[in-house]
């Protein structure tokens, strides 16, 4: 007679637990359809240490458990410590009572082999080296289904792996309102365990920014979230926020019910880093250095040396005798399969949870490679800075990898600034200067560059030559007139005295600048003059380019209008032969206005059009704003006033931007003209009026402008002087903010039929190249040298989304790059 199968008593029934799920509604549906399905027998749930996994997967567990014979049990491995121990303890979860002699698979077979059922085992990531039984125990019992939750995959065959992110977030930068902020799943989490520990806690319109900054600092880990929100009693979301600068201390105190590792972040993450061998510990705590991400080529130039632990031999399986990179690369796969590092969308690139990232510096600071580790990462970003300096088309896509790095940039001159290296730090903000003056943030720049300056002794001289000049580009933006000049002026003396002959003619170039700012043209032509004498003996093209260039408006500025054509002309050519797009366009723009200087309007629209399209190829935001300001006034004098609106629009939206001051007085005069022109003239008298306090403000008054005093002045120049004869004395003004707002609305083009037909033969044109509406609508501010990130921003896509369009339009029009791209959309009118 057959002795009967015993009875199955797999594990322990599925506890419910004593707290709601919160903004997990997704993964429940979309986990528990996985397990339904035939092909799916072993399912890991993977994911940071406090994303959630043990308590998604007992949510899963209990709804899925109808869906079997046998329902669902579970198998807690977080207490077993030993890898050995692991067949005994799924030998008995599975109705084993005590393994003896005969093979594993056999015995868990004759125990539960026709058993239909749900196992979760539950915290397996420090036992893998047992995880092939699992696959034991599928062969043995063909109706389990495995439910696994780990940090980290198995690795076995037939493995379906569920990645568990951490709940989204509401952006705080985009100060949503109070009904976006609450709909968040990572706010609903907070607000409801914030609740239960004080019942008075309520989310409104006076803590909703707050809470949203809470929920993103803390990387919307739910564990992360709880904590926080149990000091809700005693910190308002406001005093939260501020203690946050760092996360760990205080996330602490959590239930003392759970198991010890989920009581504080810290331990949560430690559990994690004591499971990593050395090698991809010490890995893990340099790739700490990294703020906002990293790509792989950065982990491999920053972190790869002496990977081996020192003194022994490696535990890491793959750690043979090979290059540092690969080592790096295989280090990399498998904090990213241990969930201490997630991998981005698009380009390889990475990152660390700032939560878990606060952890590795903890580490970092604890070894004897921090300094070492800061400033090969400085070395690191210091080459990208440099790279973003050269002077063709492909400065734009130079400086869209700084704004991907912008994080990394600003930890690196922190350190450098702090007095780790004046060197470093004097050549980084001198390049982070360049790169803020094309984002235009200019305030920030300036402040990186004064930082730099103060650490750095005199004997530094022609670095801090260079610095000052580029924060005398910087301040002269600004509209700060008088303190540009002065760093303009030790640029010079410093450059000077250290026989740094390019240097020196740098600051003369500047200093001409400011010049032509005040209309002074005789000062201007001679500074120019002895810096083109310096370029000219050092031929270097690009300089004297730039030189000649500015020799050139001293010319048109004193009314030599043949001395200033010619100068501008060989300009041109030497930007060409030199590849300086961004110098070409600026020169096409000079060559413009000097044709509408002789009423030649025809040529100068013609000259600003082909300028404004090497400003977009260029990706130099400001020279396109100060074109596309230049056209607006051009169309505006030939009556054109749909355009000159579209002109203004741009410019201003631009103006914004970059914080222009300059440019967004002659802007909002141009816009005042505009409102004059269609009726508005009691707007048109306030933005006079507030251009006018900016012009005093500045040191730039409208009779020292050449621009508005020439004797044979346009129609549009004689109507703003009138405009600002009749403005009336004594009313409030308007500040600078306000007069952009008002002229934005003056330049905003409500009329349909105009801005249908504006529209119209770029999208058809779009069409016939196989772009989608969205795809054209991207291609636009590519050709405008927006960023990915731009890009986003503008069309409120994702920045991952964003990339996918611009991949997708490169591919469909046949070219290699955001440049060619740029060229071919105003090439064929496809923007």
């Amino acid at each position: 007679m057959a002795t009967p199968q015993p009875a199955f008593r797999p594990g322990s029934p599925v506890p419910v637990p004593l707290t709601s799920l919160v903004g997990r509604e997704r993964e429940v549906a979309e986990v528990g359809a996985l397990l339904r399905r035939a092909d799916v027998r072993l399912l890991t749930l993977t994911g940071p240490g406090g994303v959630g996994k043990t308590r998604l997967a007992l949510a899963v567990a209990a709804e899925a458990a109808p869906d079997f014979r046998d329902g669902a049990r579970v198998v807690p491995l977080a207490a077993v410590q030993d890898h050995r121990l692991v067949a005994g303890v799924l030998a008995r979860a599975l109705g084993v009572a005590e393994l003896g002699t005969p093979p594993f698979a056999d015995q868990v077979g004759a125990a539960a082999g026709a058993t239909e059922a749900l196992v979760l085992i539950d915290n397996a990531e420090h036992l893998l080296p047992a995880a092939p039984l699992l696959t034991e125990v599928l062969a043995a019992c063909p109706r389990l289904t495995l439910l696994v939750t780990s940090r980290e995959r198995l690795r076995l065959s037939g493995e379906r792996d569920y990645a568990l992110l951490p709940l989204a977030c509401p952006d705080p930068e985009r100060r949503p309102a109070a009904e976006q902020v609450a709909a968040s799943p990572a706010v609903r989490l907070f607000v409801e365990r914030a609740q239960a520990v004080d019942p008075g806690f309520v989310l409104a319109e006076g803590n909703a920014a707050a809470v949203a900054a809470v929920c993103h600092r803390l990387d919307g880990l739910p564990l992360a979230l709880e904590l926080a929100a149990a000091r809700s009693p005693h910190l308002p979301p406001a005093a939260l926020l501020a203690r946050l600068a760092r996360r760990l201390p205080l996330l602490t105190g959590g239930p003392r019910d759970v198991p010890a590792r989920l009581q504080t972040m810290h331990d949560a993450v430690a559990w994690s880093y004591d499971l990593l061998v050395p090698e991809e510990q010490a890995l893990f705590r340099r790739l700490a250095v990294f703020a906002g991400g990293f790509t792989l080529e950065a982990a491999e130039q920053v972190t790869s040396f002496e990977l081996r632990a020192s003194g022994s031999e490696s535990d890491h399986p793959k750690l043979e005798a090979r290059s540092s990179e690969l080592v790096t690369l295989d280090l990399l796969a498998a904090l990213v399969d241990k969930s201490l590092v997630r991998r981005l969308g698009g380009e390889p690139r990475f990152e660390m949870l700032e939560t878990v990232r606060e952890f590795g510096l903890e580490r970092l600071e604890a070894s004897d490679e921090e300094e070492e580790i800061r400033a090969a990462h400085a070395a690191f970003f210091l080459t990208l800075v440099d790279a973003s300096a050269s002077p063709g088309a492909e400065e734009g896509a130079g400086f869209d990898r700084l704004e991907a790095e912008l994080a990394n940039l600003r930890a690196a001159l922190a350190w450098s600034c702090a007095g780790a290296s004046a060197v470093t730090a004097l050549r980084l903000a001198t390049g982070f200067g360049r790169f803020a003056y094309h984002r235009g943030d200019h305030l920030e720049g300036r402040d990186w560059l004064d930082r730099a300056l103060a650490i750095a002794p005199d004997d530094r001289t022609v670095l801090r030559s260079a610095a000052l000049s580029a924060r005398a580009d910087l301040l002269r933006d600004l509209g700060e007139h008088g303190e540009a000049e002065r760093s303009f002026g030790r640029a010079r003396d410093l450059a000077r005295a250290a026989g740094d002959r390019a240097g020196e003619a740098t600051a003369l170039t500047g200093l001409s600048a400011l010049a032509d700012d005040v209309s002074d043209h005789v000062t201007q032509r001679a500074l120019c003059e002895a810096s083109v004498a310096i370029w000219r003996g050092l031929g270097d093209r690009r300089g004297l380019a730039h030189a000649l260039h500015n020799l050139g408006l001293a010319e048109e500025g004193l009314g030599n209008f043949a001395a200033a054509g010619a100068l501008l002309r060989e300009a041109l050519e030497c930007a060409r032969e030199a590849g300086d797009v961004r110098r070409i366009a600026r020169t096409l723009c000079s060559l413009g206005d000097l044709h509408l200087w002789q009423g030649e309007i025809g040529a100068g629209l013609s000259r600003l059009e082909a300028a404004i399209a090497f400003a977009r190829l260029a990706r130099d935001r400001p020279e396109v704003a100060i074109i596309a300001n230049d056209l607006g006034w051009v169309r505006l004098e030939l009556g054109d006033v749909a355009s000159a609106r579209s002109s203004f629009a741009e410019c201003l939206g631009l103006v914004r931007e970059t914080g222009r001051r300059r440019l967004a007085v002659i802007a909002i005069e141009g816009c005042a003209v505009l409102a004059e022109t269609i009726g508005q003239r009691e707007r048109a008298l306030r933005l006079v009026a507030a251009a006018a306090l900016l012009r005093e403000a500045m040191g730039i008054p409208a009779d020292r402008d050449s621009r508005l005093t020439a004797a044979d002045s346009t129609a549009t120049v004689r109507t703003l002087w009138r405009l600002i004869g009749d403005v009336p004395r004594g009313e409030p003004v308007w500040s600078m903010d306000e007069a952009l707002r008002e002229a934005t609305i003056v330049a905003s083009t409500p009329e349909m039929p105009e801005a249908t037909a504006a529209t119209t033969e770029p999208a058809d044109a779009a069409a016939r190249a196989g772009l989608t509406p969205r795809e054209a609508e991207v291609l636009r501010l590519v050709a405008q040298g927006s960023s990915d990130r731009a890009i986003a921003d503008a069309l409120f896509i994702s920045r991952r989304t964003a990339s996918k369009h611009v991949a997708a339009i490169l591919a469909k029009l046949g070219v290699a790059s955001r440049a060619e791209a740029a060229a071919r959309a105003v090439r064929d009118g496809l923007a």
